[in-house]
Order: C-alpha cells, then sequence, then structure tokens
C-alpha cells in the first residue's frame, strides 16, 4: 500500500488560509494541535460538526497539506464517506473485502469528510463502526466531519454514535459578518479581481452560506468580465442600494438588471 491515498486535495486549503474566528476557532486550534501531534505518532478521535460551508473539509484539506510539507511518514488517507461506502460496496460485489479492510485500517492516521452519508447504508455502518474500533484500538488517528451532533445523526447502529463521543467532538458555529467579509476579500485577493468593498460588505450580509457567497462573487465576477467592466467600477452597476433583500428594479439600468437576475439564485 503506499503511504498516503488523498485524491481532490486543494493545495490552498492550509491552517494559514483559514480565516478564524470565535465562532470556529476551537475547531482550528483543535485540528491543528493533531495535525502536529500526528508527526509525532500521538493518537487522536476528532468529530467535527457544523453546516454546509463552514469550513470542516478545508481543516480535513488543511491536515493533508501539513503532513504532506512535513515529510509525514505514517500512512494516512483522506476520503469522502460516499467514497468509503462505493470502495465498500464495490469490494464486497468483486469480494476483495480484505484488500478493502486493510488499506482503510491498515492506517496511522484516517480523514472521513461528511459521515452522515452512512445514514441508509446500514452494511456500510457496521464496516466503518469496526473501522473506527480497529484504528482506536491500534492508537490510530481518525478525524471525523458531519453536518450534525452525534447524536443527531439518525444511524442504525448506535455504537458509531458512541465512539464518536468517546473522541474530541467540536461544533463549528455560523460566520458572522467579520468573518465572511474576510473570506471574500482574500478569495478576492486571490483571484486578482479585486471586489469593491462596498459590493463585498453587500455580499457577506446578504448571503451567510459561505460556498453561497463565494459562488454568487464568482458568477458577479464572470459578468463583469464578459462584459468588459473592470472591477474597481463594479460598484457603478452592482445594486448596493438594495435594501432588506429586495430588488429595486425600477431605477435599476440594465447592468444592474443583470446583476439582479445573477443574485437571486444565491439570495436568501
Amino acid at each position: 500500500m503506499t503511504r498516503h491515498i488523498c485524491k481532490s486535495i486543494n493545495p490552498k486549503h492550509t491552517f494559514d488560509s483559514f480565516v478564524t474566528r470565535k465562532c470556529n476557532k476551537l475547531a482550528c486550534d483543535v485540528v491543528r494541535k493533531v495535525a502536529q501531534n500526528s508527526l509525532s505518532n500521538k493518537p487522536a478521535l476528532v468529530f467535527l460538526y457544523g453546516q454546509n460551508g463552514f469550513g470542516k473539509t478545508h481543516l480535513l484539506h488543511a491536515i493533508v497539506n501539513h503532513l504532506l510539507q512535513n515529510n509525514y511518514k505514517g500512512k494516512f488517507r483522506y476520503l469522502h464517506c460516499e467514497e468509503f461506502i462505493n470502495e465498500f460496496v464495490a469490494a464486497m460485489w468483486g469480494k476483495t473485502g480484505g484488500i478493502f479492510k486493510k488499506a482503510c485500517r491498515d492506517l496511522d492516521c484516517l480523514l472521513l469528510d461528511d459521515i452522515q452519508y452512512l445514514i441508509g447504508n446500514p452494511r456500510s455502518e457496521e464496516e466503518f463502526s469496526l473501522t473506527l474500533n480497529v484504528l482506536a484500538e491500534s492508537n490510530k488517528t481518525v478525524i471525523i466531519t458531519s453536518n450534525k451532533a452525534p447524536k443527531e445523526l439518525p444511524l442504525n447502529r448506535q455504537r458509531l454514535v458512541s465512539q464518536f463521543l468517546s473522541g474530541i467532538v467540536v461544533h463549528i458555529e455560523p460566520s458572522d459578518i467579520e468573518m465572511r467579509i474576510e473570506i471574500l476579500k482574500n478569495h478576492s485577493s486571490a483571484r486578482e479581481f479585486n471586489i469593491p468593498d462596498d459590493v463585498i460588505c453587500f455580499l457577506a450580509e446578504n448571503i451567510k452560506d459561505v460556498r453561497g457567497m463565494l459562488g454568487a462573487s464568482l458568477s458577479v465576477e464572470e459578468y463583469c468580465i464578459s462584459h468588459g467592466i473592470p472591477a474597481k467600477d463594479m460598484a457603478c452597476i452592482f445594486p448596493v442600494h438594495m435594501g432588506d433583500n429586495e430588488y429595486d428594479v425600477t431605477h435599476a439600468n440594465s447592468a444592474s438588471w443583470d446583476i439582479m437576475q445573477v443574485l437571486k439564485d444565491f439570495m436568501p
């Protein structure tokens, strides 16, 4: 088996690029400490939970990037839960269950994203419970993310809930507007398309889902690029005058109307 198998890892998702505020500081501190301890073979079980778009996947990617940058000698793997299920089912059909078990249990560090995908898959639940037990008894590191707290997951095997609660459980709370503004500024700067501050504030105030906010900024950016509108002129055509999430279509010019149509899919 190769030392590590980590598909689809974003190299830009690091601890340094993770915007930290009160709502997520504990999660970031815990995960960073676990990543550092993994380099000295100190085991841990961590369960991170929070709504979608709150940075859970970013933190898992940050662990992988940290381990790779520091030439971690152990075996580790990042998996989305759907990958775990698909590989398990394929192994059962192909009668290669032993190979699958070894690939998941002969690890020093397992990172599993979106554990809620196990819901409705009782055999996969059982397999993961056994895998988690083997890793725990072998003093290995396991970090799991979920969109719900352990006790809120309607799993068939309540033993899994007990296993999750045996480790460190951290809730990532919703982002505040200052955090969303900083995220959007960093994102804008990284793409070298510097969105004006008043537009950034409007997006951060009205779109509380971070992924949706970034998607809205990308959509608006593409509109401006395709229409030859420089970033510095965005405020001139951006409907920043909107109040209470209602569009003032009567006084909007053509470009503002277009922007409104772009934004409507992202607005609450």
